[in-house]
């Protein structure tokens, strides 16, 4: 289970190591629409993974979500889309 995977391949990711060992599987979440596009074409071949579109909390419900546009983008570190 990984909770704000991002694209699921970024340096760094703890996961990423584990998708191509078939003993491993699991669940990645990701709520920001764009990151989430990523990390499903990049899970594509993956069976064992599967990713999901949606913040965790703590009760049910719809909250405001705060991303870098992406214009400003190029004025942000590389990091910045994965805040």
């Amino acid at each position: 289970l990984q909770i704000g995977a991002n694209d699921g391949i970024s340096e760094g990711d703890p996961v990423a190591p584990f998708y191509t060992d078939q003993r491993f599987s699991g669940i990645l979440y990701e709520p920001q629409a764009r990151a989430f596009s990523r990390l499903e074409a990049n899970l594509r071949k993956y069976t064992c993974w599967t990713a999901r579109n949606a913040a965790i909390g703590e009760v049910d419900g719809t909250i405001d979500f705060f991303i870098v546009r992406y214009p400003l983008r190029s004025k942000h570190p590389l990091f910045a889309d994965r805040i």
